[in-house]
């Protein structure tokens, strides 16, 4: 997704904007179609007992910004945002509706910054191959289990 940040409303946005940016996602799926949204909620891969969401979100893809003290100052007129839907032949015609043309507020009392989508396409598919690199575009929890030892690491990236 490409997001216009109208700037005359505001360019500041606190570091920690992901539950306010999730609460979006989910309020926007829930009014589009409350069964889509609860399903896409409550359901998921499930494993072990935990329970994996079939969709994700990057953090906001900022070409230029500035920290100021716990809030981003965002310099940037045009931004990125990456939201994945699994399986996405399922999702595909209702996301894109969904999305298009909508705008939204994204912060907390203190500072808020006002997007509109200004874009939404899909990304091509991956063609896998038996060796790959990948980069994490948020931060990802990975639970490996060798044996009787566990080892647990977290990895990603910032905006």
């Amino acid at each position: 997704m490409t997001l216009r940040v109208e700037r005359e409303k505001g360019t500041l946005l606190p570091l920690n904007y992901q539950y306010e940016l999730s609460s979006w996602i989910y309020r926007l799926l829930n009014r589009s179609d409350s069964r889509f949204g609860a399903w896409l909620h409550e359901r998921g891969y499930c494993g072990e007992g935990k329970n994996f969401k079939l969709f994700t979100f990057s953090h906001l893809q900022v070409p230029a910004f500035q920290v100021k003290g716990d809030r981003m100052d965002i310099r940037s007129e045009r931004i990125g945002l990456v939201v994945s839907f699994y399986p996405m032949e399922l999702a595909e015609p209702f996301v894109s509706g969904t999305f298009c043309d909508c705008s939204f507020v994204l912060g907390d009392r203190k500072s808020q910054i006002h997007f509109s989508v200004e874009a939404v396409e899909r990304c091509p598919e991956v063609e896998f191959s038996r060796k790959m690199e990948f980069r994490a575009l948020s931060p990802i929890f990975m639970d490996e289990r060798r044996g009787r030892r566990k080892t647990c690491r977290t990895a990603g990236s910032h905006p």
